[in-house]
C-alpha cells in the first residue's frame, strides 16, 4: 500500500522523474519477484496438498470477514457522520 502513495511525497518534494521510476523499479522488484516465486512454489504442490488447500481457504475468509468487518465500521462512522 505505501507504494501506491509514495508518488505523493516524490512529487512534492520534486525528486526527478527518472530517478523515482528507478528507485520503485529496483524497490519493488525483489517484493514482486518473491511473490511470484511463492505462488509457483504454491502452485506446484497445490493439488498434492490438501493441507495447504485448507488453509489457503481459511486465510481466505479471513481476509473476507475482515474486509466485512471494516466495511460495516466504515459504514457505521459515515453514517454517526450523517447524523450531526
Amino acid at each position: 500500500m505505501v507504494r501506491t502513495f509514495i508518488s505523493l511525497p516524490a512529487g512534492i518534494a520534486r525528486m526527478p522523474f527518472v530517478k523515482f521510476q528507478l528507485y520503485t523499479f529496483v524497490g519493488s522488484w525483489p517484493w514482486c519477484f518473491a511473490l511470484a516465486f511463492a505462488g509457483l512454489k504454491l502452485g506446484e504442490t497445490w493439488d498434492r496438498n490438501p493441507v495447504l488447500r485448507h488453509v489457503m481457504h481459511t486465510l481466505d475468509g479471513a481476509v473476507l470477514v475482515t474486509l466485512l468487518v471494516g466495511a460495516v465500521l466504515y459504514g457505521r462512522h459515515r453514517w454517526k457522520d450523517q447524523t450531526r
